[in-house]
Order: C-alpha cells, then structure tokens, then sequence
C-alpha cells in the first residue's frame, strides 16, 4: 500500500482533480515524481524555476493534509502495476532479482515487503484501505520536508501557511492505528532463505530468435545499512566495491546492462543492508559462475590496494547515485534528516570513505559470514542446484 500511496497520493485532493493539479503544474513548468528511499521513506518531489515553487508545494501540500483517492484513478494504476513488475522482469532482470531478494532474505515489515505491487495483491488495495493506511503513516509529524537551492525560511512558511493545514489532530489521524515502530531490520534477516522462480525467458519475451535460454541470480549476505552508524556505512560501500574489483567488473553505473558475468550489488537499508553478486548466463554456465560467486564472496581477497582503489570507486558512485541531481540529492538529505538519531551530511559519508582501512572492510566481511548468505534465481532454473546442494554455510 505504500508503493500505492507514492502514486496516488498525488493524484487529487479535495479542492482539486488530477487535471487540475496537473494543469496548475504545468502553468509554471514544473515537474513531479515520487520516489523511495532505503525501503524507509517515501517520497514526493517538485521541480521548477526558482521563482515558481510556492503553488506546486500549496498543491503537495494539499494532497498530504486532504487526500483524495477515488476508486477509478486506483483502478487505473492496477494494470500500470503490473505493466512495471512484469518490464523490470524482463528489462533490468539484475535489479529484478536484488528486489526478489529481499523479500526471501528477510521478513515482516518493512524489509520483507516488495517494492512494487505483486500480481497477487493488486486487487485487495481499495479507498478504504488506502486512506486508513494514509492515515497512520502520513501524519504531520512523520512528515519530513526538503528543499534544495531554495530559502529554509520560505519553505517552511509556505507549508505551515498554507490555507489547508495538516492538522494531527484531525479525526481521521487521531482515530488511525499506531504506525509500526522501526523494528530491528538485522534480527529479521534468514540465513540461507531462497526461492526460485522457472520461467521460459524466450517464451515469456519473445525476443530471442534463437531461443537460448538464459538463468539470473542474486546471492547475497547480510551488512550494515545506511543509518546505524555512519563508519560501518562507509565501510559497506567500500566493501561493495572490493567484491566488483574481485571479478573485475568496470565501475560502471548503467543499470540496464544486459553483460553476462558477475556483478556486485549493495542495496542498503536503514539498519541493515544486502552485498553480493548478480549472475546472468547461459543456464549451465550460471551455475557454474553461481559456485564462483559464493566462492568468491566468501573468500574475497581484501588487500590494502584493494581497498585503496575501492575507496575511489565508492565516492564516485556515492555521488554518482545520491549526489549529482537535485532529485538524487533531495532524496538523501530527506532521507538523512528523517533518521534516527544525528544528522548524517552526505560530506560525512565521503569523509568516511575516505577514512575506511582495511580493518573496517575486514570486519564488515567477518560480520556477513556470521550468517549463512541468500538466494534468488529465476529464468531457467529447473536444474539449478540449491543452497544445501551447493553445501554453502556460514
């Protein structure tokens, strides 16, 4: 339902339609999007000339304090849903995996939910659901606002002044279940969980003339996320880029690269993070480089020199990914300021990185192996071997 919300949200609200929000955007060129950030926040974002912020974020503001969400617009979004789940399968099945992971390394909420809506859940979201849902987790208080190249003063005074106040004691928000604490993500990983998924690519697709057939896989262990502490942070990005230079993969930052091979991934989380490898081959030969990616994951070679290079690599995907546009950068600094505890500056984590020796990256190695690492496979995958098979422990 939040991955519902992140669309609908925006939509209307009880002064105005969709038409009309989006005709009063466009008056001003602006643009809008929604987004997501470390599975812990969601988001809304407005892009316009310096002069023409005030209306688009009356408009935002509207929509948080007085939502509306009728039944045709959701009904609308079903098949966009599924549309989105079956193109990341077919068109980035490495970030389609890392996603899948997730839901089979960990459980309950937040970590254990998909970042799309399942095909078998999309018809059970409703109005009614999505406005008690709205209710609990978008009161003023959860409610975090972030401008860039724009007065901290103005901003603030244009949403607290405008006519349509958010107000926690409203009735809807007052009679609203208690929003999940931020449970502890590390104690709800599974070691050794997986799930593998059989499908015919070039069946499914329909664009493979030869009909070579193809299997992906994601293999991943547990590390520390993105809020607990700013040096083990670091130290997982460094170590991210120490497995990449293990299988000599390029620093490379396209996510639709359809390359066959090893690919290291570091998807982190709030308290809790997963690092490992992508395999995307030939059915045979990725079972062959899923053994070489255990292998290597297990027994990475971490030298001074590794990580030295490493360090030059993490800073400029750090920047790359969270740094080099407005929106990447609206983005963390929202996600650093709804963070428990001490605000943590983006020029903290490039300090850090810069600081992290092999030590730290040692460490975070011996943590990951603590526990027995995960698995996802999908494509052709009625021979590929599993875990206990593959005789992987911790």
């Amino acid at each position: 339902m939040s991955y519902l919300l992140r669309y609908s949200l925006w939509l209307s609200n009880m002064q105005d339609s969709l038409f009309q929000i989006n005709r009063q955007q466009w008056a001003v060129g602006a643009s809008t999007g929604n987004t997501e950030v470390q599975k812990r926040v969601i988001g809304w974002r407005i892009e316009t000339t310096a002069g023409h912020w005030g209306k688009p974020l009356d408009d935002l503001a509207n929509c948080m304090a007085m939502p509306r969400f009728p039944e045709s617009d959701i009904e609308r979004y079903r098949d966009t849903f599924d549309a989105e789940f079956e193109e990341l399968r077919w068109k980035d099945p490495r970030e389609y995996v890392v996603n899948r992971l997730e839901e089979v390394a960990f459980y309950k909420e937040p970590l254990g939910n998909p970042r799309y809506v399942h095909p078998e859940y999309n018809g059970l979201i409703g109005t009614k659901n999505l406005i008690e849902h709205w209710a609990t987790y978008c009161q003023p208080k959860r409610v975090t606002l972030v401008g860039v190249n724009v007065s901290h003063d103005d901003l603030c005074a244009q949403y607290e002044n405008n006519a349509m106040r958010h107000a926690a004691e409203a009735p809807h928000h007052a009679r609203a279940a208690a929003a999940l604490p931020l449970p502890d993500e590390a104690g709800q990983y599974r070691p050794a969980a997986e799930a593998h998924e059989q499908e015919s690519r070039p069946k499914a697709m329909l664009d493979k003339p030869d009909m070579n057939e193809e299997t992906i896989t994601a293999v991943g262990v547990l590390v520390p996320g993105a809020d607990a502490n700013v040096k083990d942070y670091a130290a997982a990005l460094v170590y991210r880029e120490v497995l990449d230079i293990a299988v000599q993969d390029g620093a490379r930052w396209d996510r639709q690269a359809t390359h066959s091979g090893l690919r290291g991934f570091y998807r982190p989380f709030s308290g809790a993070g997963l690092a490992g490898y992508t395999i995307r081959n030939a059915p045979t030969a990725a079972i062959q480089q899923t053994k070489d990616a255990l292998a290597q994951l297990k027994n990475v070679a971490i030298s001074a020199d590794a990580v030295a290079a490493a360090q030059k690599r993490a800073k400029v995907r750090f920047y790359s990914e969270r740094l080099e546009t407005n929106r990447d950068y609206a983005d963390t600094l929202a996600a650093a300021v709804s963070a428990a505890g001490k605000f943590q500056a983006p020029s903290e984590v490039l300090a850090a990185i810069g600081s992290v020796g092999k030590g730290d990256v040692d460490k975070v190695h011996a943590g990951a192996w603590k526990q027995a690492p995960c698995m996802f496979s999908t494509g052709h995958t009625c021979d590929f071997p599993s875990l206990r098979h593959l005789n992987v422990k911790a």
